[in-house]
This record gives C-alpha cells, sequence and structure tokens, in this order.
C-alpha cells in the first residue's frame, strides 16, 4: 500500500512531521499580525521548517478566503485520495462493512459489533491515517469525553471509544439509518407547521447540549439526521467547544481554539467566522440559516447569489432579508420573519437570549399565541387573539360595531395581560426548567432551593388561575407543582424537609393531570408527567402508612406500562416502568410487610434490567435502577425476624448495587441523588455484613458511607433528606464501633446522631423514615452507654448517669416502635422488641440498685 502519510505528500520525514505538526498547530492559534512576527523568528530557531510552515499557512489562508474552509484538511497537508480503512477490518470489538462518509478529520464506517456479549451495528468514527499526531488524537478524546456528558433522545448515543494498536483513536456511535433534515422534510412534503415541530426537536438537543456547557459550532444539515420515525438525532461533536474551560485540560483548551477556525461557513455566524468569542448564541445563529433554509428553501445570504464568497457574505452583510421576500416563501410574513430575523442578528446579544427563548416563539406560533421576536401592538396582539378564537369571534361578528368603543379600552388592557401573562409564564417555565435542573446536580444550593421554592409557587398559583382551557399550560404547571414538592420534601432525595406541604403540593399536580388523562389519553408528554407525579404520591403516602399508597403505586404502573407503548417512546419510558415496578415491590415489602410478594415482582424486573445494560451500556439511568432494584432486593431478602438467618443470602444484591453505583458517581453526569444512594446502601450492606458474621467487612463499609455521609452534611448542613441520611450513618456507625469494642467512639457517634437528628424540621421528623432513623440512633446510643456503665473502671455517679441517659433513650426508641405496632407500619420484629424491653426493664432494675447502693446487675442484651 502506498504510503498516505502527510509526510510523503510534501517530502517529509516522520520525524520532521512531528516537529512540524505543534507550530502549524500554534501558528492558526494566532492572529495574522502575530503569526508573522512568530514565523520570522522562526528563521533563526527553526530554520528547516519556517519555510514549510509558511507555504502550509499560505495554502490555509487561501483555502480560507475562498470560502472552502468546512473541514479540518485546509488546516494540513492534502489527504490521500483513497481510504486507509476496508471492509472486513476489525477495529476493536468491530467489524467494518462499507463506509458512510468522509472528511477532513477522517471517515465514518458502518460496522457490526459482535464480541459475545452483544450483537448491534454502529457508525465508527475514525481517523484519517495520516492524522497520527497527538493534537488529532486529542480531538477524538475530546469528542468522546463531550458525548459521555450528553445523554438525550435526540443526540446520537456513544457507545464505546478505543485506540487501535496503531495508535489511533475511534469512536462507536449509535448508527441513525435515516435522511439529513433537509432532505427528510422534502422526502416527507412536509408542510411549514410541520418543519417547524421537526426543527423544534433539533433545539431540544442543542438545548441539551447547551445545558451542559456545550457549544456545537458545526450544526448544518448533514450533521442532523431524521430517522425512519421521525426521530431526529444530532451527530459531530468533533469541534464543539465546552464553555466552562476552567475544567478543560490545557492542550484541550489549545484544540478549542485551533478548531475555532474549523467551520461549515454556510451557517458560520459572523463572530465564529471573524474568529471573534464562541458562545450559545454562536449556535443559535447557525440554526436560525438552517430554519430559514428548512422552510424557505433558500440560503439567508443575498451576497450568495451574487457570486461572492460564504466568507465574505457572512462578514460583511450587515443583516439578512427576511425569508417572505423570497417569492416561493410569502406565507412566512409576519411571525417566522420575525423569529427568524432575530435568531439571525449580527450582533450576538439581539439574538435570542438562549435556546429556550428560541423554542418558546416558534411554540407559541404554532399555538396562535404572541411571540416575543415581535412588537406587541394592539393590532398584531388582537390578530393573535382572533386566530385562536376563529369559531367564536365568527359567530359573534354581529355585535361588533356595536363593541367598538369598548374593544379600543379593552385592547390596551388585552395587550398588558398578554404580556404579563407571557412574561410570568416564560419566567416560571426557565425558574422551573432550568434553574431546578442546574441546581438539582451541585452541593450547597439549599438557599437557592428554598427561595426557588417560595418564589416558584407564588408564580405557578398566578398561573393556574389563568390556566383554564389551555392544556399545554396546565402540562407546564402540574411539571412545575410537581418540581416544586421534590424541593419542598421528596422523600429519599434533597429536599427542605416539608413532607406535609410537598404533599399538598404534588395534589395540586395531581389534580390538574387527572382531567388532562382523560381527554389525552395517549399523549406521551402527559403520560410520562402523571406517571412521576402517581409516583410521587404514592411515595409521600407510604411514609403516612396510608392506604391508598396502594392503588396509587398501581395507577403509576398503569400509566407507566401505557406510555412505554406510545409512538416516540425511547428506553426511558421502558426504564421509568422498571423503576416504578420497583416501587411498588418496595411498598410491598416495608409497608405492607410481604416480603415473598416484593421479591417476587423484583426477580423479572431485574432480569430485564441486566439485559437493557447489557444493551445499553452508555444508559446511566439503566445502571441506576438496576442497582435500586437490587438495593430493595436485598432488604426484601432479609427477615426482621431471622436476620441472621437471612442476612446472606442479601449480600449478593447489595454487592451488584454498589458496583453499579460506584460506577455512576465517579461519571461526569453524577449526581447528589447518587451519592445519597450510594451512602445509604452502603449503611444497608454493612448491617447484612454484621448480622452475616463478617464484621471486619462491614466496619470497613460502615465507615466509607460514613466518610461520603459527612461530605454531604458539610456541603449542605441544612438539607432535611442529608440529616436524616447522615443520622442514620452515624447510627449504624456507633453499632459497629460498639461491635468492634470500639466504645467511647460508639457513644461519640450515637451522641452526634441524635443531635443531628434535633435538627431536623419538625414535619420532616413525623414522616415514618425519620422516625425510624431516630428510634435506631437512640437505641444504639443506649446500648453503648449501658455497656460501658458496666465496666469495672466506671465510677457509680458515671455508671448512674450512663443508665439514667440510656433510660431515657430506651423510653424514645421504645415509644417510636409502639407507634409503629400501633399503625401496622410493616413487619416489627418481635424478638427484637422483646429484646429491648428487657433491657429497658434492666436498667431501670440497676438504677434501683445503685440507689441501694448494691451492686448492679448486667443487661440481658
Amino acid at each position: 500500500m502506498a504510503d498516505s502519510s502527510p509526510e510523503a505528500a510534501v517530502n517529509l520525514s516522520r520525524e520532521t512531521w512531528k516537529r512540524l505538526e505543534p507550530l502549524l498547530a500554534s501558528a492558526f492559534d494566532m492572529e495574522a499580525e502575530a503569526r508573522e512576527r512568530w514565523l520570522a523568528g522562526l528563521d533563526a530557531t527553526e530554520p528547516e521548517l519556517a519555510p514549510m510552515l509558511r507555504r502550509l499557512v499560505a495554502n490555509h489562508i487561501r483555502a480560507e478566503h475562498s470560502g472552502s474552509l468546512e473541514t479540518v484538511p485546509k488546516l494540513a497537508p492534502p489527504p490521500p485520495s483513497h481510504s486507509a480503512w476496508t471492509a472486513g477490518q476489525g477495529i476493536g470489538p468491530f467489524t467494518l462493512e462499507r463506509p458512510l462518509g468522509r472528511g477532513g478529520m477522517g471517515e465514518v464506517w458502518l460496522a457490526e459489533q459482535s464480541d459475545g456479549r452483544i450483537t448491534r451495528h454502529v457508525a465508527l468514527k475514525l481517523p484519517a491515517a495520516w492524522l497520527s499526531g497527538e493534537h488529532w488524537q486529542e480531538r477524538f478524546r475530546r469528542e468522546r469525553d463531550i458525548l459521555a456528558k450528553l445523554t438525550h433522545p435526540n443526540i446520537a448515543r456513544l457507545y464505546d471509544a478505543g485506540v487501535t494498536d496503531a495508535g489511533q483513536p475511534w469512536l462507536a456511535m449509535e448508527y441513525v439509518d435515516g435522511h439529513s433534515l433537509l432532505d427528510a422534510a422534502k422526502a416527507r412534503s412536509l408542510d411549514t407547521n410541520a418543519r417547524i415541530a421537526l426543527f423544534r426537536q433539533v433545539l431540544a438537543a442543542v438545548s441539551h447540549a447547551h445545558r451542559h456547557l456545550v457549544v456545537h459550532r458545526d450544526l448544518k444539515p448533514a450533521n442532523i439526521l431524521v430517522d425512519a420515525s421521525g426521530q431526529v438525532k444530532l451527530l459531530d461533536f468533533g469541534i464543539a467547544k465546552l464553555l466552562d474551560e476552567a475544567e478543560v485540560p490545557e492542550g484541550a483548551r489549545d484544540l478549542t481554539r485551533l478548531g475555532g477556525r474549523v467551520m461549515t461557513l454556510r451557517y458560520a455566524a459572523p463572530e465564529q467566522a471573524a474568529g471573534e468569542a464562541i458562545t450559545t448564541a454562536t449556535d443559535i445563529y447557525a440554526l436560525g440559516v438552517l430554519l430559514y433554509e428548512l422552510l424557505s428553501g433558500a440560503s439567508p445570504y443575498t451576497a450568495v447569489r451574487e457570486g461572492r464568497s460564504f466568507h465574505e457574505a457572512t462578514l460583511l452583510q450587515s443583516e439578512v432579508t427576511a425569508p417572505s421576500s423570497i417569492a416561493s416563501a410569502r406565507s412566512l410574513a409576519g411571525d417566522l420573519d420575525a423569529i427568524l430575523l432575530k435568531a439571525l442578528r449580527r450582533d450576538p446579544a439581539a439574538r435570542y437570549a438562549s435556546i429556550e427563548a428560541f423554542d418558546t416563539d416558534l411554540a407559541a406560533h404554532l399555538a396562535h399565541r404572541p411571540v416575543a421576536a415581535r412588537a406587541g401592538t394592539w393590532r398584531y396582539l388582537a390578530g393573535r387573539f382572533v386566530r385562536r378564537h376563529r369559531l367564536p369571534i365568527a359567530t359573534a361578528a354581529g355585535v361588533v360595531i356595536a363593541l367598538a368603543v369598548g374593544l379600543v379600552i379593552a385592547i390596551g388592557q388585552r395587550e398588558r395581560a398578554e404580556r404579563h401573562f407571557a412574561s410570568v409564564r416564560s419566567l416560571a417555565n426557565t425558574i422551573m426548567f432550568d434553574l431546578y435542573d442546574a441546581i438539582d446536580k451541585v452541593d450547597g444550593t439549599l438557599a437557592a432551593r428554598r427561595l426557588l421554592a417560595d418564589t416558584s409557587l407564588k408564580y405557578l398559583d398566578n398561573l393556574a388561575a389563568e390556566s383554564a382551557g389551555d392544556d399545554s399550560l396546565q402540562l407546564e404547571l402540574a411539571t412545575a407543582y410537581r418540581k416544586v414538592s421534590e424541593i419542598l420534601g421528596q422523600p429519599n432525595r434533597a429536599n427542605l424537609g416539608e413532607p406535609e406541604r410537598a404533599a399538598q403540593v404534588i395534589a395540586k399536580a395531581r389534580s390538574i393531570l387527572t382531567p388532562l388523562e382523560a381527554r389525552h389519553p395517549d399523549d406521551l408528554a402527559l403520560l410520562r408527567e402523571l406517571r412521576t407525579v402517581l409516583d410521587h404520591s404514592a411515595n409521600f403516602l407510604a411514609q403516612r402508612s396510608d392506604a391508598r399508597m396502594h392503588e396509587t403505586i398501581t395507577s403509576a404502573v398503569r400509566v407507566a406500562e401505557h406510555a412505554m407503548k406510545q409512538p416516540g417512546a425511547t428506553l426511558d419510558d421502558r426504564l421509568a416502568w422498571l423503576d416504578v415496578r420497583t416501587n411498588r415491590a418496595a411498598f410491598t415489602d416495608v409497608v405492607s410487610a410481604n416480603r415473598p410478594g416484593a421479591l417476587a415482582e423484583l426477580r423479572p424486573v431485574m432480569v430485564e434490567l441486566e439485559a437493557l445494560v447489557r444493551a445499553h451500556p452508555e444508559s446511566l439511568r439503566a445502571r441506576l435502577v438496576l442497582a435500586y432494584a437490587n438495593r430493595r432486593a436485598a432488604v426484601a431478602t432479609i427477615d426482621p425476624q431471622r436476620r441472621f438467618e437471612t442476612a446472606p443470602a442479601a449480600l449478593p444484591f447489595s454487592e451488584r448495587a454498589l458496583a453499579l453505583l460506584h460506577e455512576l458517581v465517579v461519571s461526569p453526569a453524577a449526581t447528589r441523588s447518587m451519592r445519597m444512594t450510594l451512602t445509604f446502601t452502603l449503611g444497608e450492606y454493612a448491617e447484612a455484613l454484621f448480622w452475616s458474621g463478617k464484621t471486619e467487612a462491614a466496619y470497613a463499609a460502615i465507615n466509607e458511607a460514613l466518610a461520603n455521609s459527612r461530605t454531604m452534611f458539610a456541603a449542605e448542613p441544612g438539607d432535611a433528606q442529608v440529616l436524616v441520611w447522615h443520622a442514620f450513618t452515624l447510627g449504624r456507625a456507633a453499632v459497629g464501633a460498639m461491635t468492634l469494642g470500639h466504645l467511647d467512639l460508639a457513644i461519640e457517634h450515637g451522641r452526634e446522631a441524635n443531635a443531628i437528628f434535633a435538627r431536623i424540621p419538625p414535619d420532616a421528623q413525623r414522616a415514618r423514615d425519620a422516625s425510624n432513623v431516630q428510634s435506631q440512633a437512640q437505641i444504639s446510643l443506649a446500648d453503648a452507654l449501658i455497656t460501658r456503665a458496666r465496666s469495672a473502671k466506671a465510677s457509680p455517679a458515671a455508671r448512674r448517669a450512663d443508665l439514667a441517659e440510656a433510660k431515657i433513650l430506651y423510653a424514645a426508641g421504645l415509644a417510636f416502635i409502639d407507634r409503629a405496632i400501633a399503625e401496622k407500619w410493616g413487619d416489627v420484629p418481635v424478638k427484637y422488641v422483646a429484646e429491648l424491653r428487657a433491657a429497658a426493664l434492666s436498667v431501670d432494675q440497676q438504677l434501683a440498685a445503685l440507689d441501694r447502693g448494691a451492686p448492679g446487675t448486667s443487661p440481658p442484651r
């Protein structure tokens, strides 16, 4: 095979190219004037390389001004005309079948993965053979890291990544069998509204990337495919930019700057073509060009028709022309003209502030509501009102003249009301769908979450008063109410410790969604939200041992199953169905004390989840749901009446859950809830190890849990759920320390646990899980104090003090157990309760003996 390396193309040795490549990269990272000075200096330091470097830079500049700088090859010597890859060739676990496409940085092949674990087709991205330098390998690694952060149904998934034996990187991506955005719209003969609906899927994908601080920078039809089902898939983050470059290694930042000159000029924003700062507004501009072409069939650049290069057109044209000026696109006049022109403003600050704002205007246009891109004149607002209420207004046409005078006054009021209503709705959406997701991933945001909840409820209640008859708004309201309830007091996640208030808010969401389901029984978005609301409602009811819990969680399972059968359902919908089934099993175990019933539901769930994890190794959600199912199986396996006999069988379930959770918490997408779940699972695992006689392993597990718990407590000392779990972990640590003979440490942990529990908000303290935590902490500390009181070294005064404190703690712990028995809170272990009562009675006897001056007796426990 002929040498296809860049050295061969310009008669360079491999060693010379290795020296030349980083210099070339540095050259393109400089402004023209600085680059000239730098090149002049190279005559003295690199006399052999300087002439070649000048020639390559000059070629690049000519290519750039010719408008052909759309791919990486213009940054380096030209690639060979043939491929370095062949059908049948093996790359890692993949076998190449046929090429799908070729560009400057390399090629994309259809490949089959068949490694005994899974069989599927992938799109395998491979570098050009001549791009073997460290800079290009780093670019591939960087694309891999970016894709690993992005999990969205409209973004092609990253399945795997690796390096060949020859040191060339590869990426295995989801294979999308479809057409480019423009070709798909043409092939399906989509009308304007259908094209907008298709484009909104693109916006959803880019919005997800922006929320993860990634700017795509190369949005064009070829990078947006539409599959046979009509689902959009965004591809190729090869030159994407990370907005938060403080966290990017220096070498990767260099690549970002170099990548700034790699673009498709037809879709590049003016600042991108000029080499200026890249922001999310850069993607908004490219999306504006895409939508312009999608709706009008023409480019927004009039200069292109005059024969100028795209580069000149982008830099020199003041503003683009309205799409309705094109003869074939007259129908776009009005809203769509305004929306497109706003997205295509030359000044980034004048464009839409976010993808969400862009999408909100498109949604408003489709619903015949006012769009922010147009001035809110009374004539325009009235026109929108007429479009929305065409039939009633036609019926009332006969009285219009009689009402003309009143209408002049009312229009002004309507204008103000429309503006107010749109602004409140926009603000509520921004708060609940942007800030909520961002805050939920960050520690130390308790005050922000409290402010978010309180402020949001005011806006939501205002919107609710005006939402009658607007089903889309009511769905938004229900989602927002649900998110506020999670902040206030959703069990098993970070919250403010207000479960009663949270239950009232989730009830609002449910009351909105129930009639909506009757009107739209197959609406996937509605079903997804109702599923979540019912699941959360069941959790609140379970905390109060409310019998309605069973009916509610069964309804959640029904809705989840119906949702996953709808067109457009995704893997996440199937996972949600399995997740609510796991919750039903948990309630069956904990609330109804039906462990066999719980395990009967969990077994097929875990089998299916294991299969999904194998089929979708990129899905963090699949691993998280599988970890939760294993955790619940471990708990259900242990019979409270026979802990020592049944605990060993629970260990494999706990170990599988922990293996998955340890992987999840180190992923870039790790959340606070994942870390909390890991900590709690470690505590449960430690208990099972204690009961299985594995004391040392148990103590190691509880110490790991305690270290994690202290970290979370330091970050969020006022978070009610963190307080509950930290107190619980400390109580377990006290048991472990006492078992190993570390009595003083056990007492220290026990007292700290009880002190922390006292800080939990009163409403949260009364919840079932929290009360259970408190009683266990009280009993653990009482046990440790009694053990210390029995020590021969203890003085009578010290013994009395420990026993008196233990008496109070036992009384409090037993009060919870009496409440649990009276309210039928699951399966209370009879033998354990008998031992506690005997221990409490023994404390009374020892205190009485001390009063008589007689030696105390040892408690039976």
